[in-house]
């Protein structure tokens, strides 16, 4: 999965007929042992902040691999569709699709729920609820 990933930002790296309609960018890295995996987000369609975006996440727990791979199918169908199809080219003048197929990468490689630090991402969040 994370090779494929690579393989489909290079592709939208070159100067093919995907650049003008996907943003491919390294979010980070994320370090563990003595690795280091790319956290990977793929940004079609519009650069416009006011028009609507569907926002993708796959991957959060590693043991879970049909949410990430669900987010990478749906992002190469669209990418390989976006080659020819006309009509997709001009829905996305005006929505944006923003997918990140493998939120924790490290869980996904070495088969755990949790991340790197043993935290699990769906069970631990930097807000605070506030009981009204």
């Amino acid at each position: 999965m994370l090779d494929d990933l690579k393989k489909l930002g290079r592709m939208v790296d070159l100067d093919g007929p995907l650049k003008k309609f996907v943003h491919f960018e390294k979010l980070t890295e994320i370090k563990y042992q003595n690795d280091a995996y790319p956290l990977l987000s793929f940004t079609i369609g519009s650069e416009n902040p006011e028009h609507p975006t569907l926002f993708m996440t796959g991957g959060v727990h590693g043991i879970e691999r049909v949410g990430a791979q669900l987010a990478w199918s749906l992002l190469k169908t669209t990418m390989d569709r976006l080659i020819w199809d006309k009509s997709l080219q001009e829905l996305f003048t005006n929505i944006r699709l923003v997918v990140i197929p493998l939120v924790n990468p490290v869980g996904y490689i070495h088969f755990k729920r949790s991340n790197g630090n043993d935290v699990d991402l769906m069970r631990n969040s930097p807000v605070q609820a506030v009981d009204k």
